[in-house]
């Protein structure tokens, strides 16, 4: 069969996209969790509407703009873990998905003092 003429319709829900940008943003060194203690291993496990209030979507055509909002790790450069986490996320939205990621916004809601 020659599939060459097929046309394929994908869709990609925005809970799906908030887990790739929750696992990339706490990937990065320096950063503790998202807002509300939702660390790397309870990205996926938890609840969309608990996502939901850790990272915003706004989604218009083929592009995804992006609002995290993360806890740091005390003694780490703010600016820096703001600019891997943009980038990380960035690389990690365009890889897996169709959307072009014009901006991501990191909002610092904690800084996370270890003992």
């Amino acid at each position: 069969m020659d599939f060459s003429n097929t046309k394929i319709n994908i869709s990609i829900a925005n809970d799906a996209i908030r887990v790739i940008v929750g696992v990339a943003a706490t990937s990065v060194a320096g950063v503790h969790s998202l807002k509300g203690g939702i660390t790397n291993d309870l990205v996926s496990k938890v609840s969309p509407v608990r996502l939901a209030d850790s990272i915003d979507l706004k989604i218009k055509d083929k592009n995804v703009s992006i609002k995290i909002n993360i806890n740091v790790k005390d003694g780490t450069s703010v600016s820096d873990i703001s600019k891997k986490v943009q980038e990380k996320v960035k690389e990690q939205v365009e890889s897996m998905t169709s959307f072009n990621v014009p901006s991501v916004s990191i909002n610092i809601s904690d800084i996370i003092v270890e003992k």
